[in-house]
């Protein structure tokens, strides 16, 4: 157990004697995040240092250390969280670590030359048992998806279908103090508190890890989840520059820090999320003045040591599919203004754009990274008015061929949205006075791919606030939010028809879950203190379930990570759509009926434990017909047994009818008058 607490650190800078505390300090602070150090005193060469802090570094005679070090852990575990998290980790440019544990060393050392099989370790067997499964949601048999609702002071996390109500899984009262947020791939569910935030997962729902930073407010996770940025909001001016508090970057699976951020100066507005990540979380990147800092992964330092100096550059996003990232410029005397792609970690232009007269510019990717649609509001030559292009990135095609859309000054653009998975995308403008318009546009023309943006279909005279896509793509639901009463209109793109309307009465918000097959629409306390709650529809725009709720804040959909069906076996599942259709609507239809009401599993419970009796009941009656027989004087059961047939029961009925006189007692009814006898003149 001794020395599976140890950790040993190979590729350790050489320093002299007079550096040797400070490498020290290095070392303490990269390795104090996995776990408490033992603080106790190795033997050999490391005897001679008494190692207070956990970390041990062998000198020669001259005192100049050896270039490895030993990192002395109080638990295995976190040794072994140390091991996997430092392997690789690149000091600078000319050291990186190479991390072993101890036991591991002493084991290859005595390796002998026969095989024998190993016996299975019990400090792995303890990690595995501490590991929290965050997957297993995913192999749900109806591949049901789930949601979390926030109301009043209670965090409720439920499992949707398409056939049945929503069923509660989990709930807890102040489980957090201010909002809830799921990680990207849906493994952990975030929540907020004074101390920090804490991340939970698994089937009952544990804690899987949790972050000190006190205060905090926001939060963001790198696609892949593998590390988490944290923010206070702390300004610049209360803030310590030697050891900054305000922004943290944290490793997600051991729960150490690694590197903290000044925030924003006072008076400044924070835009969140601050640093945003690549699609990849190998890299990160802030905008500052005149900069874009872009930090890589894991050892959070500044990319070749250097920020790219852009002047006056005003925002920036990432590709969700590459490591390229799109920024804007403004006008600066004579020079336009510049949209550019720079391609990272070489930081090699690729492609630039040039534009005049422009008031802003808004970047918006495709999900899948193939285009980049940039909305330019430019102003007129009086400069008093304003109207809108849209220039259009076509990132799969040499040298990125750009395309413009322009439209006029009195056209009035509202929404732009792409269609997640396909070519095309919807604009929504001004049509009529007091009614709006959406064109659909799609980006392969008549030529197929690569050719020019061509228009599909417009639908008119609609009354809307929003526009959203289905996450699968065709359908597209126009609603009308807030005022507009929460009317709501589904479309099927490709038929060019309306398949559905429906309407959530003062509607705030509406959200698709991930895999498009339902959509939630909520009316928050935020924004009406009325009518608070939820409807679910499907994604033709049936209404599944409503439900009310107090004080109701968030419901969020539970992210899926991306899917492993490759194209190939798509194509075959939709060939073969009809064939899968049947088994799942006949499972749906059997999960209907047994749901109809709680009587219906309880007959079909009582019906099985009925016909278990009966089976033991014949099996002792069996036993038990010798013993019979022989009390009857060899009369069998068979003998007086009628056959069943047609009407017959299968059995003799004998109907015995016994009476028996109780009493007799006269009376006379003397209300009616004088009884009537044969002498009696009214005979």
């Amino acid at each position: 157990r001794a020395q599976s607490s140890v950790v040993v650190v190979d590729g350790v800078p050489i320093v002299p004697a007079n550096r040797v505390e400070k490498l020290r300090m290095v070392l303490t602070k990269i390795f104090k995040g996995f776990g408490n150090f033992a603080g106790k005193e190795l033997g050999g060469d490391a005897a001679a240092q008494p190692d207070l802090s956990g970390v041990v570094l062998p000198v020669n005679e001259d005192g100049s250390t050896k270039g490895f070090a030993f990192i002395r852990y109080q638990k295995p575990i976190d040794a072994q969280r140390a091991t996997a998290s430092t392997d690789g980790f690149s000091l600078d440019k000319s050291h990186t670590f190479v991390s072993r544990l101890l036991a591991d060393v002493e084991r290859v050392q005595h390796v002998g030359d026969t095989f024998e099989e190993p016996e299975f370790a019990t400090a792995l067997l303890e990690t595995v048992n501490d590991v929290v499964d965050t997957s297993t949601w995913l192999l749900d048999g109806r591949a049901r998806e789930q949601f979390c609702v926030l109301h009043g002071d209670e965090v409720e996390i439920y499992w949707q279908d398409s056939v049945v109500q929503p069923e509660l899984d989990y709930a807890r009262t102040h489980w957090t103090d201010s909002h809830v947020m799921w990680s990207p791939r849906g493994s952990y569910l975030t929540t907020f508190h004074r101390q920090g935030i804490a991340l939970w997962g698994g089937s009952k729902w544990e804690r899987v890890m949790k972050f000190q930073h006190k205060n905090v407010k926001y939060a963001s996770f790198s696609p892949c989840e593998r590390y988490l940025v944290t923010c206070t909001g702390l300004e610049v001016e209360h803030d310590n520059p030697k050891d900054p508090q305000s922004v943290i970057v944290w490793e997600v699976s051991t729960g150490r820090a690694l590197r903290s951020f000044l925030g924003v100066p006072a008076g400044q507005k924070m835009e969140w999320p601050l640093f945003k990540w690549s699609h990849d979380g190998s890299m990160l990147a802030r905008r500052g003045p005149g900069v874009i800092s872009v930090y890589s992964s894991p050892d959070m330092g500044l990319l070749d040591k250097k920020s790219l100096k852009i002047p006056d550059v005003q925002t920036f996003e990432w590709s969700p599919s590459a490591n390229i990232l799109a920024y804007w410029t403004p006008e600066i005397g004579n020079a336009p203004a510049r949209v550019t792609l720079v391609d990272l970690p070489s930081k090699r232009e690729i492609r630039n754009k040039a534009l005049f007269s422009v008031a802003s510019i808004y970047l918006q990717w495709h999900r899948q990274g193939t285009y980049l649609c940039c909305k330019v509001d430019r102003l007129t030559k009086s400069k008093k008015g304003k109207f809108v292009n849209f220039e259009l990135f076509r990132m799969t095609h040499k040298d990125i061929p750009v395309e413009t859309m322009e439209y006029k000054e009195s056209d009035v653009i509202m929404a732009f949205a792409w269609e997640p998975n396909g070519h095309r995308f919807a604009v929504m403008h001004n049509d009529t006075p007091g009614r709006q318009a959406v064109t659909i546009f799609t980006m392969e023309g008549t030529g197929g791919a690569g050719s020019a943006v061509k228009e599909e279909h417009r639908f008119d005279k609609r009354t809307i606030t929003n526009l959203v896509w289905s996450p699968a793509g065709n359908i597209l639901v126009l609603a009308g939010l807030g005022s507009l009463n929460g009317q709501l209109e589904w479309i099927n793109v490709d038929e060019q028809s309306t398949i559905a309307t429906g309407e959530h009465f003062m509607c705030t918000g509406l959200e698709w879950d991930s895999s498009g097959r339902f959509l939630a629409t909520t009316v928050s306390h935020q924004r009406n203190a009325l009518d608070n709650g939820y409807t679910f529809w499907n994604s033709i725009g049936r209404e599944l379930a409503h439900e009310s709720r107090d004080a109701f804040y968030q419901l969020q959909w539970r992210p899926r990570p991306p899917s492993l069906i490759t194209p190939k076996l798509a194509r075959e599942v939709r060939k073969n759509l009809r064939t899968y259709r049947e088994r799942y609507e006949a499972e749906d239809r059997e999960l209907k009926e047994s749901r109809k009401s709680g009587a219906a599993a309880r007959r079909r419970e009582l019906r099985e434990e009925w016909s278990k009796y009966m089976e033991e009941r014949l099996g002792q009656i069996a036993a038990q017909k010798e013993r019979r027989v022989a009390a009857r004087n060899g009369i069998s059961d068979d003998d007086v047994r009628v056959e069943k047939t047609g009407k017959t029961p299968g059995y003799i009925v004998i109907e015995e009818v016994v009476e028996n006189i109780i009493s007799i007692k006269e009376e006379v009814d003397r209300e009616r008058g004088p009884l009537l006898n044969s002498d009696d003149e009214r005979d």
